[in-house]
């Protein structure tokens, strides 16, 4: 980097030379500091994950700037490239800018800037195939292309350009302050030194360009140029600054003295949301069952995919894992991220808050308790109505009819037996009149009574009854979610059984919308997982997906 910078000074000061003839030295270390400027912001940006090309298009910057004042040599080829080049400079500089800390991502805006810069450096050099170079007051035998010279489509054109480019930088300098309102706490602190540098820079191309118009005066024109160098030298100064502000947050932090205070894990998760500034950041426990909070409640898997950063933590005393889920914008700041990790994991390591961390969610606990409370209803239920219809069976097999009525009292105790067996199968928690063949054929039941059309393809071994009946749950309640609400085209029902576990996914092609936390949903979500699974749930446009694993009981356990 050190040869880079050399090697550019020099040809920085090679580029600008005459400016020391004109009396103009200044000028000339402004334009130059400019340059190297940028390099070294192209440096410290272009290292940061994602960024590689921002800092390509900030090295083009250091490169580009010297050469807008090759036209002060006044020969040669070197008039033509200064004029020929415009504000390429400027364009490169304000779309680095737009790209950092995080890239654009409305593919409109982009492609509306990019081609509004486009006519910008087009119109540049159209004034240079509408003119003179004498109309420049530059060598009449300088290189030039002249191929339509007309003074008054020039001067249009010229003007054109001068409007648009002070108009460019205010706008180009707006979004950018409008952006860096939207990032989240850090990197706003990060980003407001570099907002400020580009609204002045903004500010003073608006100056410049209008007093040069008004005025036509060099004295004042060269001095405002001097000016406008120097401040937007500090674009590429504050762009470093930013840089070293992410590694040098967690020297500031001192999480350690404020995590000694903490009386619980609801009091770090505070500390950690003021000291990363991000209110939006928790901590979650997870013990192979289910994910906590640090209120005990059970919460849904954090999703990687979503723009959120997950740092989970072993902890010391027991196969559970302690996951901080923060907001993405913290993967631009490694360093605070490790010394938070860090900071926890010494935290555990000196006992602090060991046997405090949740294990097992109120939700949880509820559903065992409810559980066992159904098995005492369902007990009181089948000694109190199987005695009486059994005394009912037991009447009509005393009863002596006819041949037709004999019929009919043969099918009413039939159905009466079947009614017990079944008022015996709920009482024991358990479903025979739809698993009794098992859990495809309890499935195809299931199904019939949904108008959309489903397909289901389920392994057709028969499973342990509790692994049954929480898989049918679990697919009879989506198939009547879907069926009600999706407003699907087709349904799928699959599952496979992998390792020791039952994996089944549940599909529609429908609206989506699924609300991982209605009631019906939440309901089977905690009974899959009180079984010891998981439960993924994707909701979007295209459709709803849920995902569950129950694990199949171990032979011999």
């Amino acid at each position: 980097m050190v040869l880079g910078l050399v090697a550019l000074a020099i040809v920085g000061t090679l580029a600008d030379w005459p400016l020391i003839g004109e009396g103009q030295p200044l000028l000339l270390v402004a334009n130059v500091l400019v340059s190297l400027g940028f390099l070294t912001a192209a440096e410290f940006v272009g290292a940061e994950p994602g960024h590689h090309r921002t800092g390509v298009y900030l090295a083009l910057v250091a490169l580009v700037w010297p050469l807008n004042w090759l036209n002060e040599w006044n020969r040669g080829p070197f008039p033509l490239i200064a004029e020929a080049l415009g504000p390429l400079a400027s364009l490169i500089a304000g779309w680095a800018l737009l790209r950092y800390p995080a890239p654009l991502v409305n593919r409109r805006m982009k492609l509306t800037i990019l081609g509004w810069f486009a006519i910008l450096q087009l119109a540049s050099f159209l004034v240079v195939v509408l003119s003179r170079p004498g109309w420049h007051q530059f060598a009449d035998n300088a290189w030039w292309v002249s191929i339509w010279p007309s003074r008054g489509a020039a001067g249009l054109v010229s003007n054109f350009v001068a409007v648009a480019n002070a108009v460019t930088a205010v706008v180009v300098a707006a979004l950018f302050a409008a952006r860096v309102a939207r990032l989240p706490v850090l990197d706003r602190r990060a980003m407001r030194p570099v907002a400020v540098s580009a609204a002045s820079g903004a500010v003073l191309t608006v100056v410049a360009n209008a007093t040069y118009a008004l005025l036509a005066s060099d004295p004042v024109a060269d001095a405002l140029y001097t000016v406008q160098a120097f401040v937007f030298l500090a674009i590429p100064v504050s762009l470093v600054f930013a840089v070293v502000h992410r590694w040098a947050v967690p020297e500031r932090l001192e999480l350690m003295p404020r995590l000694r205070n903490a009386m619980g894990w609801g009091q770090v998760q505070d500390t950690l949301r003021e000291a990363l500034a991000d209110p939006t950041l928790r901590i979650l426990f997870h013990s192979g069952q289910s994910y906590v909070d640090t209120s005990g409640a059970e919460v849904p898997a954090p999703d990687p995919h979503a723009d959120r950063v997950v740092v989970e933590i072993r902890h010391p005393d027991s196969d559970s894992r302690i996951a901080i889920v923060a907001d993405g914008a913290l993967r631009r700041y490694s360093a605070l991220v490790s010394a938070t990790v860090y900071a926890i994991e010494l935290f555990l390591r000196n006992g602090h808050l060991r046997s405090t961390v949740p294990t097992l969610s109120a939700s949880t606990r509820l559903h065992i308790r409810v559980d066992a409370e159904r098995h005492r209803l369902g007990r009181d239920l089948e000694h109190a109505v199987r005695r009486r219809l059994s005394v009912v069976d037991e009447r009509l097999a005393g009863i002596v009819a006819d041949e037709p009525l004999a019929d009919a009292i043969k099918d009413a105790r039939n159905e009466l037996r079947l009614a017990l067996d079944e008022l015996h199968a709920l009482a024991h928690g358990e479903h025979p009149g739809l698993l009794s063949a098992g859990l495809m054929a309890a499935v195809l039941s299931a199904a019939k009574g949904i108008l959309t059309p489903v397909r289901i393809h389920l392994p057709r071994q028969r499973f342990e009854p509790e692994v049954e009946t929480c898989a049918y749950y679990l697919i009879a309640e989506l198939l009547a979610n879907a069926g009600k609400h999706a407003r699907a085209r087709h349904i799928e029902v699959s599952g496979k059984v992998s390792g020791n576990d039952l994996h089944i996914e549940v599909a529609d092609d429908g609206i989506g919308g699924a609300d991982p936390n209605g009631h019906g949903l939440r309901g089977v979500a905690t009974r899959v997982r009180a079984a010891g699974g998981d439960v993924y749930i994707s909701s979007t446009d295209d459709g709803t997906c849920v995902k569950a694993r129950i694990p199949l009981p171990r032979k011999g356990s």
